[in-house]
């Protein structure tokens, strides 16, 4: 699997709108039992609950301009120990699991995969260029 866009997101969700809502980020284990499948996921309740190693904070600082989508370095602050994570979902969170769209998988990003170990730590540094982009 590489980093990429779920595409029931593009084809249901206005990005421009990503600004306005709680997005987040989480620490995914494959190994839970997720396997992505960017064509055809779409809500955050597809993902097993052994999968999630943890959900991060609301991410900040968002800017969506020209089809590109930035936002502030995440910090997950104090993480319990667990299974190593090997990837990473971008997600808007509704409060709901079954109404939650995924919006980018990343598995290659610097860091992962990374194995909290209950330290504070930042887990990801975006690039300066862009989170995604359409």
């Amino acid at each position: 699997m590489a980093n990429g866009l779920y595409r029931k997101a593009c084809e249901a969700y206005s990005f421009p709108n990503i600004i306005g809502h709680s997005v987040r980020v989480s620490l995914i284990r494959t190994a839970g039992g997720y396997t992505p499948n960017l064509q055809t996921d779409q809500f955050y309740a597809v993902i097993p609950p052994a999968a999630v190693v943890f959900d991060g904070p609301v991410l900040t600082g968002k800017t969506f301009t020209g089809g590109v989508f930035k936002a502030d370095d995440v910090n997950f602050g104090v993480v319990p120990a667990s299974p190593a994570a090997d990837g990473m979902i971008i997600w808007r969170d509704t409060g709901n699991p079954a109404t939650s769209e995924l919006l980018v998988w990343y598995d290659t990003a610097p860091g992962l995969p990374v194995t909290p170990d209950g330290q504070n730590f930042i887990v990801v540094q975006w690039p300066p260029t862009f989170i995604f982009r359409l």
